[in-house]
């Protein structure tokens, strides 16, 4: 995670099954359980209808550069259970949304 103070909002629903991951993650991820509680704590909750369209959300699908190099790609963000994506060698990236093509909350789908 990093040190960046930028907004975060996030669906009451959203919210739920987060907590429900952190409450199942092995206690040797405490690095990663203090760094994602740390997150949920400084964000706004909001019921899923109000979400607005320009916010990257769980089941968001979006084009993004990956720096450095400039690749650009494109992915769905979703749940460890969903597909787990671990960089080889544990190094970490730094990447920049270019685009939201699809926000599950702009077309009422608030329960995938």
């Amino acid at each position: 995670m990093t040190s960046e103070s930028k907004d975060i909002r996030i669906s009451s629903v959203d919210r739920h099954r987060l907590e429900s991951l952190l409450s199942s993650m092995s206690p040797s991820d405490s690095s990663t359980i203090a760094a994602l509680n740390s997150e949920l704590q400084r964000a706004t909750i909001m019921d899923p209808e109000a979400m607005p369209p320009n916010v990257v959300t769980m089941n968001s699908t979006v084009r993004f550069v990956i720096k450095p190099g400039g690749m650009i790609a494109e992915l769905q963000l979703v749940y460890p259970k969903d597909v787990p994506w671990v960089l080889a060698g544990g190094h970490t990236i730094s990447i920049r949304v270019v685009e939201i093509i699809f926000q599950p909350e702009l077309y009422g789908r608030y329960h995938l």
